[in-house]
C-alpha cells in the first residue's frame, strides 16, 4: 500500500525568543511553500 503526502497540518517549533523567531519564520516559511494560519 502506498501513501501520498499532500500537505502538513501543523508544525510546532520550540524557540527561545518568540518575537524574533516569528519574524524569521514569517519570512522563510512562504519561500518553502508554507502559510501561517491565524485561526484559533
Amino acid at each position: 500500500m502506498s501513501v501520498e503526502v499532500i500537505g502538513i497540518d501543523h508544525v510546532f517549533v520550540a524557540v527561545s525568543d518568540m518575537r524574533r523567531s516569528e519574524g524569521f519564520y514569517d519570512r522563510v516559511m512562504p519561500v518553502l511553500g508554507f502559510r501561517k494560519g491565524m485561526a484559533p
